[in-house]
């Protein structure tokens, strides 16, 4: 929350989504104001895998102190080892923060 108001910082794929969110948001009656739209570089997009393990991780708790949920979880609930589940959500977050500083 900054000066009474909410923020929030999305992560769409294109100018469609946002134009739908956009709309949406009129619809409803909401009072906003888009403060800033960056375009993330090529090299910097997660892959549908790294977007899965990542949103994964975050809906299960993952980065929650304590964690709810231990890792072997999270990569079973997926199917594939835990140290391949680690390297995904490593090359993910290395990205995201990566583009976030950069």
């Amino acid at each position: 929350m900054e000066r009474g108001s909410l923020v929030f910082r999305l992560l769409v794929q294109d100018e469609k989504e946002v134009q739908e969110i956009v709309d949406g948001l009129r619809r409803s009656g909401v009072r906003f104001r888009v403060e800033n739209i960056r375009r993330i570089r090529a090299k910097h997009f997660l892959t549908p895998r790294q977007e899965q393990v990542l949103l994964h991780s975050y809906l299960n708790g993952y980065f929650d102190n304590p964690r709810p949920i231990p890792l072997s979880k999270l990569a079973k609930d997926l199917g594939i080892t835990p140290p391949s589940y680690l390297e995904l959500l490593r090359k993910a977050l290395k990205k995201v923060v990566s583009d976030s500083f950069t």
